[in-house]
């Protein structure tokens, strides 16, 4: 059975969609895209009741490291996702969950070879451990980047191809998919 979705009126929003029984599912690749990409509209989905569960591929260890005091590349996975843990919640998800791959870095960087780099795992792979993230919490909207992943980053466009992926392989997971996409002004 569908949740039923109900239009309220209250004193400080004029009408507020009601989503509880609604479950979302966010699907990126590092900490932080989440909020650089939908952060708003998870929030507001959030806001009005729908569970939203923030699946991450990596825990962005190959990022950059805006001053040593803040991390080492030692522990900048770490770091990283106690700030997404962090970002979550402020945006109302309580539910974060990871892939456990290694962030691949940018295109031709040593990173790309390690064996646990995210590029480095098949897509049927990666859509299998989805499956089982999705098949538990059964979401009715999915959302991940688009084809492009943003602005090309490999785990980027590595992603969206293995929640396609999932879509043919399991399409009572995915029954609603939706794609994060930048401006073409952007580029």
């Amino acid at each position: 059975m569908q949740p039923q979705i109900v239009v309220t009126a209250r004193k400080d929003i004029r009408y507020m969609i009601d989503l509880t029984g609604i479950r979302v599912a966010a699907i990126f690749a590092h900490p932080d895209d989440e909020a650089f990409t939908i952060g708003g509209v998870l929030s507001a989905f959030s806001d009005r009741g729908a569970t939203v569960t923030l699946i991450c591929a990596t825990r962005g260890e190959e990022g950059e490291i805006a001053h040593p005091s803040l991390a080492t590349p030692e522990n900048l996975g770490v770091v990283r996702e106690d700030e997404l843990r962090d970002a979550a919640a402020i945006l109302g998800i309580s539910d974060v969950r990871f892939l456990d791959f290694r962030d691949s870095g940018m295109y031709g960087t040593d990173a790309n070879q390690n064996p646990a780099a995210f590029i480095r795992q098949s897509t049927e792979d990666v859509a299998r451990r989805l499956a089982e993230i999705l098949g538990e919490i059964r979401p009715d909207i999915i959302f991940t980047f688009s084809e492009e992943g943003g602005y090309l980053h490999p785990d980027h466009i590595h992603i969206p191809e293995s929640v396609v992926a999932l879509s043919q392989i399991a399409p009572e997971l995915v029954p609603h998919l939706y794609f994060s996409s930048f401006p073409r002004e952007f580029f």
